[in-house]
């Protein structure tokens, strides 16, 4: 039992209070969410990406001596999104002695300023007509017209209100989030930012379709930290001395044993946490209803199991294969377990085990309505008192 001054704290964090900047993304991740890899042409989305990003990053951050695509700091998406653009609207001119020099309507200072394509991130750009004439001949760059599905998912994706957790998260004061927020960024979920042991992320709000990439950023933010503070403290020949846990609710749901492409960020994250992140100081509890639907990579990782009640079929033969040869009858009574009852197993307990567990206190609110009394009563308006009106669940809901 925890003394009282060892009591939890809690830091909870939902899509409206998580800070998330895109720039946190690896090279995976980011073309997750702006690439589509079976269209013909993402190989030259890719690369054209892929030097936006670094010349961005190398723009933002020139104090850095080397940027790569996977360097967490800051770049300006619309600054990209402006930089496809123009070479997807490029024009440049078969002019001796201008060959290859892109070719815009303007004046000659800034047609000069122009050649390196740097410029390119500052605003899209009106090029001249294509022309065979010898004294203006002029024809398509070489990625002109290739780029209009990408420009209009990453202009999307940019302006979605859902994504803008990801896409614009902003300080108190409306500023962005630049480099130099990386610690406290990181602090929110490490609970340094107001001394919390405990943070819960509640995702339940996060698009479907950037769900994967936003627990696989999490995860391996958390994971990056201890890899690289065990490393520092090795090389001054201490050890980590602040070890994290990551609980994943509702697991099958993100880690799925099929190989869906959905969750390939969030899978690979988390199971290399399982494969490597205790020897960093980082373990992992994988909470499941359904555990033969969660990755095998995980399971073959875990040390203990706890299994509560399962009426299943193929979750109890899933638990039985979990334990070893000679006790695994004991698996039998997986149906039969009490609320509060669990069959214990692994390095906690020397042979299989069936545990009473405490209950909480305060116990969640999550009792099922007696629904069998509950309908013989009469008739309820939602709105027949005060504290949960009809117009209090749709507001919430539009939010």
């Amino acid at each position: 039992m925890l003394a009282d001054e060892q009591k939890f704290s809690l830091n909870y964090l939902d899509v409206e209070k998580l800070k998330l900047p895109y720039w946190l993304m690896n090279s995976e991740e980011l073309e997750s969410i702006f690439i589509e890899s079976n269209e013909s042409n993402s190989h030259n989305q890719i690369s054209q990406f892929r030097r936006a990003v670094i010349l961005n990053k190398e723009k933002y951050n020139p104090s850095l001596s080397k940027v790569t695509f996977d360097t967490p700091v800051y770049f300006s998406i619309e600054e990209v999104y402006n930089y496809i653009s123009n070479m997807n609207d490029e024009v440049i001119s078969k002019i001796a002695n201008e060959e290859q020099v892109p070719k815009i309507i303007n004046d000659k200072k800034e047609q000069e300023a122009i050649r390196d394509r740097k410029r390119y991130f500052e605003k899209r750009y009106t090029f001249i007509p294509t022309s065979t004439a010898a004294a203006s001949k002029a024809s398509n760059g070489p990625f002109n017209g290739e780029f209009n599905r990408f420009i209009s998912r990453l202009d999307n994706k940019i302006n979605d209100r859902r994504l803008e957790f990801l896409m614009k998260p902003q300080k108190e004061k409306g500023n962005v989030y630049t480099s130099d927020d990386f610690d406290e960024i990181l602090k929110q979920f490490l609970g340094y930012l107001n001394k919390t042991n405990v943070s819960i992320i509640d995702l339940s709000g996060v698009p479907f379709e950037v769900l994967s990439i936003t627990i696989s950023l999490i995860s391996r933010i958390v994971f990056d930290f201890c890899f690289h503070f065990s490393k520092l403290k090795h090389e001054r020949n201490e050890v980590n001395d602040v070890p994290f846990m990551i609980v994943c609710e509702e697991a099958h749901n993100y880690v799925p044993r099929s190989g869906s492409v959905d969750y390939a960020a969030s899978r690979k994250s988390i199971e290399r946490i399982a494969k490597e992140g205790r020897k960093y100081g980082i373990s992992l509890m994988v909470v499941s209803q359904r555990p033969s639907e969660v990755s095998d990579t995980i399971f073959a990782q875990c040390n203990n199991f706890i299994a509560l009640r399962l009426t299943n079929i193929s979750d109890q033969s899933y638990i039985k294969n979990l334990l070893p040869n000679n006790t695994n009858a004991v698996a039998e009574i997986l149906p039969s377990l009490q609320p509060g009852q669990c069959l214990m197993v692994g390095d906690a307990s020397p042979i299989p085990a069936i545990v009473q567990l405490e209950k909480p206190n305060p116990e969640p609110q999550s009792k099922n309505v007696d629904v069998y009394d509950v309908w013989k009563e009469d008739w309820k308006e939602i709105d027949r008192d005060e504290s949960v009106t009809l117009n209090d669940v749709l507001e919430r809901w539009r939010r």
